[in-house]
């Protein structure tokens, strides 16, 4: 992926990420002043790689639960690398409790479950962004779950417990401002 489609998604997810958190927090947030932490363990399973949350997702939903993505894949020692092995998955986990406690799992019909070029659909109607419930995800072209050059999201109405997609951007990457200052040279 070139420097300019880095731009353009990193533009595109932070958009939408903050189109969320303002549709979602119409309140002021208020901060809880923390004196001391507790570190808790999300997943673990013996000689299993799970990490890379910052590439797939974090959902501070209603009250104490929070949604966080994963990837999930054999542990396999390398020298100056990764430890990861293949098959790759894209996992969620979810605490109803603050973080306290996490239960983890494999999503259905979610990041990974179509191939490395899965067949992209268009929504059916429009997208509900304002949804209580909305989560989204998108993935980009060089994640290695889906590396998709086309890059396609998937999204959810019911807080990540179920997911439609994977989606198409469909004309996005052509339209007139992002041509006009050069973010894509599709």
């Amino acid at each position: 992926m070139n420097k300019k489609m880095r731009v353009l998604y990193f533009w595109l997810i932070a958009i939408i990420s903050m189109t969320n958190f303002f549709a979602q927090n119409k309140k002021p947030l208020s901060y809880k002043h923390v004196i001391s932490a507790e570190q808790v363990i999300v997943y673990f399973q013996e000689n299993r790689f799970a990490a890379w949350p910052a590439n797939n997702g974090a959902w501070l939903i209603d009250g104490d639960e929070i949604l966080v993505g994963f990837t999930e894949a054999p542990y396999v020692l390398k020298k100056n690398d990764h430890n990861i092995g293949n098959p790759k998955s894209s996992w969620l986990a979810r605490s109803l409790d603050g973080g306290e406690t996490w239960k983890a799992f494999n999503p259905e019909n979610y990041v990974g479950d179509f191939g490395s070029k899965p067949e992209l659909k268009t929504p059916e109607g429009p997208i509900d962004f304002n949804s209580p419930s909305f989560v989204m995800r998108i993935v980009g072209t060089a994640y290695d779950v889906a590396s998709d050059p086309r890059g396609h999201f998937f999204y959810s109405y019911n807080d990540g417990i179920s997911w439609k997609g994977p989606f198409s951007f469909g004309d996005l990457l052509n339209h007139p401002e992002i041509k006009k200052y050069g973010i894509c040279s599709l």
